[in-house]
């Protein structure tokens, strides 16, 4: 299984660096409504925005957060509009001032930011996370359980073992004894300014759970840049364990409904993209494979809210997410093709004659 790496057009620095001052100017004015928008003492002092040696697609924004306490927890907000307000990460302080960096693509739209803070608490907003435990450090991504529930069901399920699976290709998925299937599997694929990739049960990019799901899309979920948590596969609904974490904005994974073999974008980075960037630096072979592994140590999900709470990723609510899937794709077509079922369930289309024109004998 693999994700495609894109070849860039990196010939146009006249319109990099117009994108690069556009998103300079937003953000000076996102400083004075952070400083606005601070609670107590705590401001957002100071954002820098400076180029990636070698990355033309993205740009570094470094902000730094004065009037912190030492181990105070700080959540970092953006919004384009100051209306609607997303979490890009959290930190926790080290004491005045503190340090906060994003990448951020060139052509992504401009942000405020503002900071939230909390004695160290539970901080995080409602929702699903992922919180992936590696040997060089934790990666913390919220899953978008509502908007792509089947895909986010089947990594929940299989983090925690309620989905059955098999690692062994000669075995039919039957593992239900509760199992976590993340825990001890490596990133085997790791292209800089591209992505991370794991999930293969085999460590070598052609293992799969013991089956393939269908692909899910949903229109606000692209890979817009780095810290997208997006299924890998091997075409088109081929999902089954293996995912990335892009590096940069990769929109030619996007799906599009006029070719097929796209990816599932099922979650993003909010804490941990200096994780992903170490993950990402590391020496690789000619095959794209770490020299030394970097290994899952363990895939948890944590659950904030009623919501999250109650959604279920066992076996029987997958298999119930594809009945419902299989009825919808049926309703689209007997709508399309104006056709009615049988009592029993049987459909058919009847042909009539009618007048055109007869094939020729030669």
């Amino acid at each position: 299984m693999a994700v495609r790496p894109h070849s860039r057009n990196t010939s146009g620095p006249r319109i990099m660096m117009e994108a690069f001052s556009r998103t300079l100017a937003a953000l000076a004015l996102g400083l004075s409504s952070a400083i606005a928008l601070g609670q107590g003492e705590v401001t957002i002092a100071s954002i820098d925005v400076s180029p990636i040696t070698g990355n033309a697609s993205n740009q570094a924004i470094a902000l730094m957060i004065s009037g912190t306490e030492a181990g105070s927890t700080l959540v970092i907000e953006g919004s384009a509009d100051l209306t609607d307000w997303d979490t890009l990460g959290q930190a926790t302080a080290t004491g005045s001032p503190t340090q906060w960096e994003q990448q951020r693509a060139l052509t992504a739209t401009p942000m405020f930011y503002r900071v939230k803070v909390t004695d160290g608490g539970d901080t995080l907003a409602d929702g699903i996370y992922a919180k992936i435990t590696t040997n060089l450090g934790v990666i913390l991504a919220r899953l978008e359980y509502e908007k792509v529930p089947l895909i986010a069901a089947n990594f929940v399920g299989l983090a925690e073992g309620t989905k059955f699976y098999s690692k062994d290709p000669q075995v039919l998925p039957v593992d239900s004894e509760g199992k976590p299937y993340f825990d001890g599997l490596i990133f085997h694929r790791v292209i800089k300014d591209f992505m991370i990739q794991g999930g293969c049960p085999l460590g070598n990019g052609t293992g799969n759970p013991g089956y393939w799901l269908p692909d899910q899309f949903h229109p606000d979920l692209k890979h817009s840049g780095p810290g997208i948590l997006s299924m890998a596969n091997s075409g088109e609904n081929t999902n089954g364990s293996q995912f990335f974490i892009t590096h940069t904005a990769t929109p030619w994974l996007d799906f599009t409904d006029i070719r097929a073999g796209n990816h599932s974008v099922f979650g993003k980075v909010v804490e941990g993209m200096d994780v992903v960037d170490a993950i990402a630096g590391v020496t690789v072979s000619g095959t794209s494979k770490p020299k030394t592994d970097v290994v899952i140590e363990s895939i948890r999900i944590i659950r904030v809210g009623e919501k999250a709470k109650a959604f279920e990723a066992t076996e029987e609510a997958i298999d119930q997410m594809l009945l419902d899937i299989a009825a919808r794709q049926m309703k689209e077509i007997q709508e399309a093709l104006n056709i009615e079922p049988t009592e029993s369930g049987l459909i058919y289309e009847e042909f009539k004659p009618g007048s055109g024109e007869l094939v020729k004998e030669s």
